[in-house]
């Protein structure tokens, strides 16, 4: 956040451009493969998360893209302004863009910190129907960061759109072991617990999990 600055009226509208030639992680194959196929897909609920990163709440989509390539282009080993660029980004519909640029953030990423890249990789492999693909990196954040919520709860998700309910109600317990007061995977919780007891139902709750993940 304190990277990001402010900017003269007359600045040139800019956006940021990510380099993912030297990445420490090129042996993920399933991910590099497909980078070529992911499809152009704006994640406005990503918008949210962007403006969270960058300390901004009033800024245009173009604004916060203009001020995160100039704060690239001063601090470009920053693996925390590359992950902003992703989400800029994904909002802005450019999956390719956002994988070179979570690429990037890896080459800097301290190790007991990529798990927050790769919980993020996972969400953007989630948001292109890529499920098992953004299980295998989710579970590779978990194991690097186990006591973060958000990854038990990303893994929770992924095993819930995959149809497999009873994992996924095991990882939602464990995000309620990490807070017991967290909302999602409280709410989550009570409807696969629910339907469970519904065999004739597990297909309709596996098709309404796809639409909200």
């Amino acid at each position: 956040e304190d990277e990001i600055e402010s900017l003269d009226d007359d600045i040139p509208n800019l956006q940021p451009i990510c380099n993912k030639s030297n990445s420490e992680m090129s042996h993920v194959t399933e991910v590099v493969q497909f980078s070529q196929l992911l499809q152009y897909k704006a994640e406005l609920d990503m918008a949210e998360w962007l403006m969270m990163m960058t300390g901004t709440q009033n800024d245009t989509l173009q604004g916060l893209g203009t001020k995160i390539a100039f704060a690239l282009q001063k601090h470009y080993a920053s693996w925390t302004l590359a992950i902003a660029a992703s989400f800029y980004w994904r909002v802005a519909g450019d999956s390719r863009k956002a994988l070179d640029c979570m690429w990037q953030s890896l080459e800097n990423t301290p190790k007991d910190m990529q798990d927050i890249l790769l919980i993020n990789l996972a969400s953007l492999l989630s948001s292109q129907n890529y499920f098992h693909e953004a299980l295998e990196i989710a579970q590779i954040a978990l194991s690097i960061g186990p006591d973060f919520i958000i990854n038990h709860y990303v893994v929770a998700n992924l095993h819930a759109a995959l149809g497999d309910f009873e994992t996924a109600a095991s990882f939602y317990r464990s995000s309620l072991d990490l807070d017991p007061n967290f909302e999602p995977a409280i709410t989550r919780l009570r409807v696969i617990l629910c339907f469970l007891l519904f065999d004739d139902k597990k297909f309709a709750m596996s098709e309404i999990l796809r639409n909200i993940l």
